[in-house]
């Protein structure tokens, strides 16, 4: 079942979150997480006999070119799960949220080498609306 992670316990999703980004050790991603939660981060978690198994981090957002809209990202789901129906269901509970909060849609982002990510958005009606980015200044 997917729910909300309260604020002090979403550090347990860090090993998570390393699925995705291995390159980067537990402090820097603890540092982050700490940034992003006062910045109006909120994360769901997906658990099983208590243990957290999946994550999808959340934020309400404004854009010009997307409008009111959840952002979701970091979505992970323990790979001895993925395709046990889970992820249909984080969508679904995305959507009510999505509408709860008067969005009028759901944008991510999905790193260019996650080709079973891809499959994935496409085939639940997600499409690419552009690129996304990055240069390090540091």
């Amino acid at each position: 079942m997917w729910k909300w992670i309260p604020k002090e316990e979403l550090v347990h999703i860090i090993p998570l979150v390393q699925l995705l980004n291995p390159e980067l050790s537990f402090d820097v991603l603890k540092e982050r997480l700490e940034e992003m939660t006062g910045r109006g981060y909120e994360c769901l978690g997906y658990y099983s006999e208590g243990k957290l198994l999946g994550a999808c981090g959340v934020w309400t957002l404004t854009k010009f070119y997307a409008g009111r809209h959840l952002e979701i990202d970091n979505v992970i789901v323990d790979p001895s799960l993925r395709g046990s129906g889970i992820g249909e269901e984080l969508l679904l509970r995305i959507e009510q949220i999505a509408k709860e909060r008067e969005c009028i849609g759901i944008e991510l982002n999905c790193y260019v080498h996650n080709a079973k990510a891809h499959k994935f958005w496409f085939r639940h009606g997600y499409e690419i609306k552009g690129f996304h980015f990055i240069r390090s200044v540091s």
